[in-house]
C-alpha cells in the first residue's frame, strides 16, 4: 500500500509541471514543449550557423539540447516528427570542435550515448579524416528518422549551413517554503480550535499569443516577469567591426573542400584540406 502512495504522489507531482515553470525569457507558445525536468524551445521558423544558435540559446538562459540518452532522442525526434512535421537537420549541441574525433556536449561533458548515422561522428581512415577535419558540428537529421550527422559550422562558397536548432532550459520550480496565511480561531469551552486558512494569491504568466518575430533578439518583459508581444531589441553580431574583403582572385579549384578564411571572415586562395 505504502508503494502506491509514493507512486501516486510522484505522478500528481510530475503531472503539475507545466510550461508555466519555464523561463519568462521564452514565449510559453507551441515552439516550447516540456519533458522531464527540461523546457525544450523548438527554433524551426529561424536557421543559424552554429555559433549564432549557441548564442541564441545561451542568450535567453539555456544552450543548445544536449541528447545524453536514448529517450531524450526518442522525444525530440518524436516532437519534431509528429508534433511539427519537419523532416529537416535541427542542430544539437555536440561538436567536436576543440579536438578531432573527441565529441564533447556543449557544457564541457563528453559523449557517452550517441545516434550517429553510419559513417558519420567518430571516423577513421585517411579519407574520412579529410572530411571530418571541416565537420565538426552535430545535427539531428529527420529525414534519416532522426538519426545525427555533423556538418561545417559555418557557411563557405558551395554549402549553406543554416539550420534549424533545440534550445534546452532547467525548469524552474520554486523551492517549497510556508505559505503566508490568514488564521481565524475560535475557542469553545472544551478548548476545540477551528481555523481557516487563506492561501496567497500567486501570479500566472498568460499564454503569449504573438505573430511578431523577433529573431534572435527575443521578447520584453512586463513587470511581473510575463513575456509581452514586443521585441527586445537587435543583438549586435560583430559584423559592424569586420573589414569588407577584397573579391577573390584565384585559379586555384578546391572543389568541395572550399576555400580558407583568414582572421577577417574572408577568403584566401588555399584549399580547405
Amino acid at each position: 500500500m505504502l508503494w502506491f502512495i509514493i507512486a501516486s504522489i510522484t505522478i500528481l507531482h510530475v503531472s503539475a509541471i507545466s510550461k508555466d515553470y519555464c523561463p519568462h525569457s521564452i514565449p510559453i507558445d507551441k515552439w516550447t514543449r516540456v519533458y522531464g525536468n527540461k523546457c525544450y524551445r523548438f527554433e524551426l521558423d529561424i536557421m543559424l550557423e552554429y555559433r549564432d544558435a549557441e548564442i541564441y540559446c545561451d542568450r535567453r538562459g539555456g544552450n543548445l539540447v544536449m541528447i545524453k540518452s536514448k529517450e531524450i532522442n526518442d522525444y525530440i525526434a518524436k516532437e519534431l516528427s509528429e508534433t511539427f512535421d519537419s523532416h529537416k537537420e535541427s542542430w544539437i549541441g555536440l561538436n567536436d570542435i576543440m579536438e578531432e574525433n573527441t565529441f564533447e556536449w556543449v557544457d564541457g561533458t563528453k559523449m557517452e550515448y550517441n545516434n550517429f548515422e553510419l559513417d558519420e561522428g567518430p571516423r577513421s581512415g585517411f579519407l574520412n579524416l579529410i572530411r571530418h577535419k571541416i565537420e565538426d558540428c552535430v545535427a539531428i537529421d529527420m529525414s534519416s528518422d532522426g538519426k545525427w550527422r555533423d556538418y561545417k559550422c559555418n557557411d563557405n562558397i558551395f554549402v549553406d549551413e543554416h539550420k534549424n536548432f533545440i534550445c534546452e532550459f532547467p525548469i524552474n520550480i520554486p523551492e517549497t517554503t510556508p505559505t503566508p496565511t490568514t488564521t481565524t480561531s475560535t475557542t469553545t469551552s472544551t478548548t476545540t480550535t477551528t481555523s481557516t486558512t487563506t492561501p496567497a494569491p500567486t501570479t500566472v504568466c498568460p499564454e503569449l499569443i504573438c505573430t511578431k518575430d523577433c529573431g534572435i533578439s527575443g521578447f520584453k518583459l512586463d513587470s511581473n516577469d510575463c513575456t509581452i508581444c514586443e521585441c527586445e531589441g537587435t543583438i549586435p553580431d560583430g559584423s559592424a567591426t569586420k573589414k569588407p574583403c577584397n573579391e577573390l582572385d584565384c585559379k586555384l579549384v578546391c572543389g568541395m573542400d572550399g576555400y580558407k578564411s583568414d582572421d577577417n571572415g574572408c577568403m584566401l586562395c588555399e584549399c580547405d584540406i
